[in-house]
C-alpha cells in the first residue's frame, strides 16, 4: 500500500501540476512521508525540463513516447465520447458535478474557475483527505493526443508555463503526500 501510494503520487505528479517562475527553471516535487516506526520519507525533486526530456523515453505498458494509450475495454463508450464529455464539462458553468457519500468517505468532483477539483474527505473512523487541482488547460493538452491516446508530454509542457502551486495533497493519517511545482531545487 505504501509503495503503491508513492508510485501513484509520482504518476499523478507527472500527469498533472506545474509552475513557472521568471527567474529560474520550474521544478516538480513529490514528497511522501510515512509515520510510524518503519515509516519512510521519499523526496523527488526534478526540473520540469528533465521530465519533458525523459518522458518520451519511457516505454511501459500503455505509456509510450509521452502518450498514454486509452483502452475503453468492451464498453460502448469510445475515446471520442470521452473527449466529447470533456468538451461539455470544459464549456459548462462552475458546479459540483459528482458527490458520492459513503460510510468511509465523501468524494466530490467539481469545476471551479479554471480548475477541476477532486476532493476526498474521510470520516472520523477513516480520517483521510485528498485534494487534486487540475487546470483546465492542462486537461485540454492531455486530450490533444491522437485518437486513442492522452498526450502526457503536452500536459507537462502546459503545466510548466503555469504559476507555482500544489497539485495533489494526500493525508491519510499514516502517509502524507504532496505534489507541487515551484522554482526551488530542494522543494523546501
Amino acid at each position: 500500500m505504501k509503495r503503491a501510494m508513492i508510485l501513484a503520487a509520482i504518476g499523478l505528479a507527472l500527469a498533472a501540476g506545474a509552475a513557472r517562475t521568471a527567474a529560474s527553471e520550474p521544478w516538480l516535487h513529490v514528497h511522501v512521508v510515512e509515520s510510524g516506526g518503519d515509516g519512510e520519507t521519499v523526496r523527488v525533486n526534478v526540473p520540469i525540463e528533465l521530465v519533458e526530456k525523459v518522458l518520451p523515453l519511457i516505454r511501459h505498458e500503455r505509456l509510450r513516447e509521452g502518450k498514454v494509450r486509452i483502452e475503453m475495454g468492451d464498453s460502448d463508450f469510445s475515446t471520442a465520447d470521452l473527449r466529447a464529455v470533456w468538451q461539455a464539462v470544459r464549456t459548462s458553468r462552475d458546479a459540483e458535478y459528482v458527490t458520492v457519500e459513503g460510510p468511509d468517505e465523501k468524494v466530490r468532483v467539481a469545476k471551479r474557475g479554471e480548475e477541476i477539483l477532486v476532493l476526498v474527505d474521510g470520516t472520523a473512523q477513516k480520517a483521510e483527505k485528498v485534494e487534486a487541482r487540475i487546470p483546465l488547460d492542462v486537461l485540454d493538452a492531455l486530450f490533444s493526443g491522437p485518437e486513442e491516446e492522452l498526450d502526457v508530454q503536452a500536459a507537462i509542457r502546459v503545466l510548466a508555463r503555469r504559476g507555482s502551486g500544489d497539485i495533489v495533497t494526500v493525508d491519510d493519517c499514516d502517509t502524507r503526500v504532496r505534489v507541487w511545482i515551484d522554482s526551488s531545487e530542494d522543494g523546501r
